[in-house]
């Protein structure tokens, strides 16, 4: 008994050491991004990509409201840009993000003003992040028929875009969603099709995160599979 409560005391004080050093590395990627964000040109294209990054990181550091004021200052900013896929990819991220607070007026609000600029963008990575966005959304609905149809259009697009890092980690999310709804179905051989495609699609990539990723789905198929049958 004295050797179960000396194994679980060290178990819970790895974990609290392990929490503090990702809270630390979090911390010190938000500092980056900051100082990267303020060392680029006001309303610059560079500074409008590194914006949804940036917002993001705040995001889930639970500064929403830095976040939130960081977008829609960019958003207005993007609006009177030439190139309309940075008005439209700003809007996607504000959309997810206040989605996920269930402001879902203002998460419609944001999606709409992102697809209302979707005929007369030429990035396919930007227009299938658009789908991507609408899908992800759509998933959260329980319209996971409308999200996949979202879904494949966004696949088309990317197949047509630059293999960017920015394009495989949007490929990556968007297999990665198929892969949870056919979960959901129990549609073993769709979930297996997109499993397969998340790890060959994260296997070609260089990030660490992504690949473990992607095996853990593997693991979750094959076990649902062996549970199933």
């Amino acid at each position: 008994m004295r050797y179960i409560r000396v194994f679980f005391k060290t178990f819970i004080i790895c974990l609290a050491f392990l929490f503090s050093c990702c809270q630390l590395y979090a911390q010190e990627q938000l500092q980056e991004l900051q100082k990267s964000y303020y060392n680029l040109s006001l309303g610059s294209k560079e500074r409008f990509l590194l914006t949804g990054k940036y917002a993001q990181a705040l995001y889930f550091a639970n500064e929403k409201a830095l976040a939130s004021q960081l977008l829609n200052d960019n958003i207005q900013l993007a609006k009177n840009y030439p190139d309309k896929q940075y008005y439209a990819y700003l809007n996607c991220i504000a959309a997810m993000n206040s989605y996920n607070d269930r402001l879902f007026e203002k998460s419609r609000f944001y999606l709409e003003h992102a697809k209302s600029v979707l005929p007369i963008i030429n990035d396919n990575g930007i227009k299938a992040y658009i789908h991507y966005c609408d899908g992800w959304i759509m998933t959260r609905q329980n319209k996971e028929d409308q999200a996949v149809s979202q879904f494949h259009k966004a696949i088309t697009f990317l197949e047509k875009a630059p293999q960017t890092d920015a394009n495989i980690a949007r490929k990556l999310a968007v297999y990665k969603e198929l892969t949870a709804i056919y979960a959901n179905q129990r549609n073993y051989e769709f979930q297996e099709k997109y499993t397969n495609l998340l790890l060959k699609t994260a296997k070609a990539g260089q990030n660490t995160n992504s690949l473990f990723d992607a095996y853990m789905q593997a693991g979750y198929l094959f076990e649902e599979e062996y549970r199933s049958n």
